[in-house]
């Protein structure tokens, strides 16, 4: 009798929590739906973003390996952009840092291989541009900081170089002296850039002035009346024919006789 009494009692306790978790489901029922449905698309979205992120990143760092490898020398002012518009979209940190570090330094070399003054010094702005987005976007970072504050002293350098402008000279000592003094970039390629940079600081910022052409000489007044001095070319010597000598002795003709 025990044994049926708890069987009972186990179907009946079963029955009121089956009968709960119906009341409980028609009362809930749609909400939970709702949150599930809302977790399931979450997770979705997370996964396509996850896997379009990667790809991205991939077809990134494949493009900027062609430009490296491909582009010809009179191609990288097109490639300049794409290198600033991987930079700028790029969802890797460490691409975005090399691709900006990259369109620096490419805008400042075509602003030195560019004959035209305007087209340079377009050229040295845009550097000062991508160098400043690296420094604010990535300064965080040791290397990425350093790169920037190097690149932005040279644009500085360059202006002093363009347009004579010597207050640029107060703007790059104090970027170097900011790579110089900073402890976490010890060791570093552009920390001793910057020592080097700044022992010859002076010598960058000073005018090259070129000497003008010597004079031709004048001519001087023992010159004046020589036909060779004066450039004049020398009167040959005449040329001149000897006269016959007359005839002497048998050779010569006899007197006709007198009648």
């Amino acid at each position: 009798m025990k044994a049926e009494r708890r069987h009972e009692l186990r179907e009946n306790e079963l029955a009121r929590v089956i009968g709960d978790f119906r009341t409980y489901m028609q009362t809930h029922g749609q909400r939970l739906l709702l949150v599930g449905g809302g977790l399931l698309v979450v997770f979705v979205a997370v996964w396509f973003y996850t896997q379009n992120k990667s790809e991205s990143i991939g077809r990134d760092w494949v493009r900027y390996t062609e430009i490296l490898a491909s582009t010809p020398e009179d191609g990288w002012v097109d490639a300049l952009a794409e290198l600033r518009r991987i930079g700028r979209e790029s969802r890797d940190t460490s691409l975005s840092i090399t691709a900006l570090s990259k369109a620096g330094h490419t805008a400042l070399r075509l602003a030195l291989q560019t004959p035209e003054p305007e087209k340079a010094e377009a050229f040295n702005d845009e550097a000062e541009e991508i160098f400043s987005e690296l420094r604010s976007r990535w300064g965080r970072f040791d290397v990425a900081r350093g790169v920037a504050l190097c690149g932005l002293a040279t644009v500085a350098e360059n202006r002093f170089a363009f347009a004579g402008d010597a207050s640029q000279k107060d703007v790059a000592r104090k970027l170097l002296d900011e790579v110089a003094n900073d402890a976490k970039l010890n060791g570093t390629p552009m920390k001793n850039q910057a020592i080097s940079r700044l022992a010859t600081l002076d010598e960058v910022f000073t005018p090259v002035t070129f000497a003008p052409p010597e004079p031709k000489p004048e001519p001087t007044s023992s010159d004046a009346g020589d036909p060779a001095a004066e450039g004049a070319p020398a009167a040959s010597p005449a040329s001149t024919t000897p006269s016959e000598p007359a005839p002497t002795g048998s050779s010569a003709t006899p007197p006709a006789p007198q009648p």
